[in-house]
């Protein structure tokens, strides 16, 4: 599915999701909450949920794109997810996660990857075919082998751990993006909540934000 689908999808999956969650605050609020600024009350009630919910998704989904951009993943959502090994090879996959290509500068040298491991400066693999192949990432040479034995002779290992295409792709994902995507995660929630407690704010007391009225002195004059 395409990226601008997926988002219809999910704005829909929120919208029923905060309708939910509004019909239960709502009703609460309604019954709970005194008569001093009900109405105002309830109306926050019902519409804080679609506030934060989809602030928290835009926010995120910007933070997203960001990420993609600047580590050059994928987005996460969509028909095709890619991840870079180097800064001239990455893992492509399209429709089916299981089945990956292997590219480099553009040009694939391996498709229907079913397995990848990466070890130092090379990169170990195997296909749908039971084919094997080793990818030396100094130089972009490949070679492929017939057997996993075969393999490891040939590149003096002694033992292979190869991974599910997901599985590599996962965790490579996450080893690039890792920091990024925690601090993206926090301030999305801190500006979701800074949202939401200043759209409160202004609903229920207007543009007087301030947490108390200033105090007055007065001067007393005292004769003798």
């Amino acid at each position: 599915m395409g990226i601008g689908f997926v988002i219809l999808i999910h704005f829909v999956v929120i919208f029923i999701l905060s309708c939910i969650i509004a019909f239960i605050s709502g009703l609460l609020t309604y019954f709970i909450s005194n008569k001093d600024k009900k109405k105002r009350k309830i109306f926050l009630a019902i519409i804080t949920p679609f506030q934060a919910l989809y602030s928290f998704y835009i926010i995120l989904l910007i933070g997203g794109i960001f990420i993609s951009e600047t580590k050059n993943v994928d987005i996460g959502i969509g028909d095709s997810w890619y991840v870079p090994i180097n800064n001239t090879c990455r893992i492509l996959m399209i429709d089916l996660p299981e089945q990956a290509y292997l590219e480099c500068n553009g040009s694939t040298l391996f498709s229907e990857v079913s397995h990848l491991q990466l070890l130092d400066d090379k990169v170990y693999g195997k296909t749908f075919k039971d084919e094997y192949f080793s990818l030396n990432l100094t130089n972009n040479i490949s070679q492929t082998y017939t057997s996993e034995n075969e393999l490891k002779t040939e590149e003096n290992i002694t033992t292979l751990k190869l991974q599910k295409t997901e599985k590599f792709y996962a965790d490579r994902k996450w080893e690039i993006t890792k920091v990024a995507s925690i601090l993206t995660l926090i301030v999305s929630v801190i500006l979701t909540v800074l949202g939401v407690f200043i759209f409160c704010r202004l609903v229920l007391y207007g543009w007087k934000l301030g947490f108390g009225k200033k105090k007055t002195t007065t001067n007393t004059v005292y004769s003798k």
